[in-house]
């Protein structure tokens, strides 16, 4: 049995200190050992982080992966995992979101996205297809919904 199938294969990383963009592949033991995007992110995430990562400094990694029933006919599949060392328990924590972003992620090439770092500048994050890059959001930082969209 392929246990690949359903995912990309790769992940973005986003490193902000150093303003890098790059992608890791999927490690296939991981997505053999534990199910879905949480799953998955928790693991990595748990090989990423040591015990004294302050979880509101930049050495915390926020990691969003989406499962491999995403695209799928399966109902509720259309969630992204978003994981990270928690600030209220100082364990690993977890969420999810639903809507669009997902499926977006997914479609642009990749299983999830890991940031790391911090940026001394606004920046944003613009991917297109299988392309990433970060970039300046100096022209839109402090201005509200309807003035950005």
């Amino acid at each position: 049995m392929d246990f690949m199938k359903g995912y990309n294969g790769k992940i973005l990383k986003v490193d902000l200190t150093n303003k890098v963009v790059s992608t890791i592949p999927l490690e296939k033991d991981l997505v053999e050992k534990f199910l879905g995007g949480a799953g998955y992110a928790t693991a990595v995430l748990f090989k990423m982080l040591n015990k004294d990562t302050d979880p509101l400094g930049p050495d915390n990694v926020l990691f969003f992966m989406s499962g491999p029933l995403l695209g799928s006919f399966a109902t509720c599949t259309g969630r992204l995992a978003v994981c990270a060392k928690s600030p209220y328990t100082g364990i690993l924590g977890e969420s999810n979101c639903g809507n669009l972003i997902a499926p977006h992620i997914k479609q642009a090439g990749f299983d999830g996205i890991i940031i790391t770092g911090s940026s001394e500048s606004p920046v944003y994050l613009e991917i297109t297809d299988d392309k990433a890059e970060i970039k300046d959001a100096a022209h839109v930082w402090g201005k509200g919904i309807v003035e950005t969209s």
